[in-house]
C-alpha cells in the first residue's frame, strides 16, 4: 500500500483480517489460532514505513480478550500499551491477542507468562513453577536478564516441548507443550532453557530450536 499526500503526517484507519491470516498460515510467526485466541507478533499486522524505526501500540479489548506481548510496555503491569523506539518493524516479538491466561512470575514481576486456553496435563500453577524453576539458576547466574520484560507464551504442541525465541525491540518465547507432559518430564527437558538463554542476547530476531 502506498498513501499519498501525507508528507506532514497523516492518520489511517483500516481492518486486518486475524482469522483469516490464521488460517491461511497457520504459523504463530506469522499468525495462528490456538483454541479461540490467537499468537501473531506485530510485524505481521502493523502498517509501517519503509525507513521507520520505533512504534508505539495501544490496544483496548473486551474482557476476556487481553493483549500480551514481549515489547516493553510504557506502564509497568500494563502491556496493552507498548513502546518501541530503536528497533525496525520488519520481525516484531510474540504477541498474543484473545482469553489468554496471563500471570507473572512470582517474584519476577518482569515475567509474564500467557497461557493458552487449552487443556495440560499440568495446572497454571504448575506451568509457572516450571518456567520459574527454568529462570531460577539463570538469573543467579547472571543477575539479572538485560531485558526489562519477557513474555513467555504457553501453547499446545504435537509432541514433548519446542520453542522459539523472538526479538527485535522486545524479548519473546513460545514454547509448545504436548498436553500429555506432566511436571517432572517437563522439569527435565532442555528446550526451555535453551530458549530463555536466547533472551540474554536482545538482538536477536528469530532463533529456532
Amino acid at each position: 500500500m502506498q498513501l499519498t499526500g501525507c508528507s506532514e503526517g497523516c492518520q489511517v484507519t483500516y481492518d486486518f483480517a486475524l482469522r483469516a491470516a490464521a488460517d491461511k498460515f497457520r504459523d504463530p510467526q506469522v499468525a495462528q489460532e490456538v483454541d479461540g485466541a490467537f499468537i501473531s507478533p506485530p510485524s505481521s499486522w502493523l502498517l509501517r514505513t519503509r525507513s521507520q524505526v520505533g512504534y508505539r501500540i495501544e490496544t483496548k479489548l473486551d474482557a476476556p480478550s487481553v493483549f500480551l506481548s514481549g515489547l516493553p510496555p510504557v506502564k509497568k503491569f500494563d502491556s496493552g500499551i507498548a513502546e518501541v523506539t530503536g528497533a525496525a518493524l520488519g520481525v516484531a516479538p510474540f504477541a498474543t491477542l484473545g482469553p489468554w491466561r496471563s500471570r507473572a512470575l512470582k517474584g519476577h514481576p518482569e515475567i509474564v507468562l500467557a497461557i493458552s486456553p487449552s487443556r495440560y496435563a499440568m495446572t497454571d500453577e504448575q506451568l509457572e513453577q516450571w518456567i520459574a524453576l527454568t529462570f531460577g539458576p539463570m538469573l543467579e547466574y547472571y543477575g539479572k536478564f538485560v531485558m526489562p520484560h519477557v513474555l513467555v507464551v504457553i501453547a499446545p504442541g504435537n509432541r514433548g516441548v519446542a520453542g522459539v525465541t523472538l526479538g527485535n525491540g522486545g524479548a519473546s518465547v513460545l514454547l509448545n507443550v504436548s498436553p500429555s507432559v506432566k511436571g517432572e518430564q517437563a522439569l527435565a527437558h532442555w528446550v526451555p532453557t535453551h530458549e530463555l538463554v536466547h533472551v540474554l542476547f536482545p538482538h536477536a530476531q528469530i532463533i529456532k530450536g
